[in-house]
């Protein structure tokens, strides 16, 4: 019974056991209970009555994680999405307004907008396609789930990787539709087609007027429909930040230091509604 935040809490001590594999074989359910309850809401399941009726039930389906390894190499394990820019400063800045609710992240976004940061920084990914589809985690025999791509340590792009090198006022990779119950940040996103949805935009491409009016869309998913938002599936990517700034974690802040991440497939299973299925 939680928001996003205490679930990302709760794989990171199921996954750094020994006993990864077994924990990763066992349904868990979220009954929401949060600020955001981005994830619930991926799945239909925002309002508590239904969340409880699917637990009852107890269908699960499988549910890809994305797995961070920074250049110190910490690893993190990621459910929902990830953020560096905007979303990630409203987020987590947006954490003295709680008393209002849902409605925090929207005020959060505001400030920012008003005083609008930007991180130049170096992004590079592998674009999503058959060839390059991760075997599912579970089956490999490594005490950590495995981590194919080490964190960037050279200005040097890997063969087959794409590299975006900018000043970003925001960056996503998320793993589900929605980050909140009014946040559609990457309408595309399939919780198990072993990829991740990266959702960026260049601050060379947008005035601080274009970015209220994006933000405004964000709601719908039509924000994608402009050309200043860069949307892409990807199996793994990797950032190198030249402005530091904070990266979000589903919700969790650490220090955006030089990391990699990647698509664990099929990795946990969560309980959903019966035989759920994304349009």
């Amino acid at each position: 019974v939680s928001g996003d935040g205490l679930l990302h809490e709760v794989l990171q001590g199921l996954l750094d056991r020994n006993s990864w594999r077994d924990a990763s074989r066992l349904p868990f359910a979220l009954l929401p209970a949060g600020s955001g309850n981005g994830l619930t809401k991926s799945f239909d399941s925002e309002k508590l009555e239904v969340s409880v009726y699917n637990l009852i039930k107890g269908y699960s389906q499988p549910l890809d994680i994305m797995s961070l390894l920074t250049k110190d190499k910490e690893r993190i394990y990621c459910h929902l999405a990830m953020f560096w820019g905007l979303l990630a400063d409203a987020d987590i800045e947006s954490d003295r307004y709680r008393w209002v609710g849902p409605a925090r992240f929207t005020v959060g976004a505001i400030v920012r907008m008003v005083n609008l940061r930007s991180y130049r920084g170096i992004l590079r990914y592998l674009p999503a396609n058959e060839s390059n589809l991760s075997p599912p985690a579970n089956e490999a025999e490594t005490e950590r789930p495995p981590h194919r791509h080490p964190a960037p340590e050279s200005r040097v792009c890997p063969e087959g990787w794409t590299e975006v090198e900018g000043e970003f006022v925001l960056f996503c990779a998320a793993n589900a539709r929605w980050i909140a119950t009014d946040v559609c940040i990457a309408p595309k996103a399939n919780h198990q087609d072993g990829s991740m949805d990266l959702v960026w935009i260049e601050r060379s491409a947008v005035t601080k007027t274009d970015l209220v009016k994006l933000m405004l869309q964000v709601e719908t998913g039509k924000h994608i429909d402009n050309k200043a938002v860069k949307y892409v599936k990807a199996r793994a990517f990797s950032l190198l930040p030249i402005d530091v700034g904070v990266l979000d974690v589903d919700g969790e802040p650490i220090s955006a230091l030089p990391f990699s991440a990647e698509v664990l497939p099929s990795f946990c299973q969560m309980i959903t509604p019966p035989h759920f299925e994304l349009e």
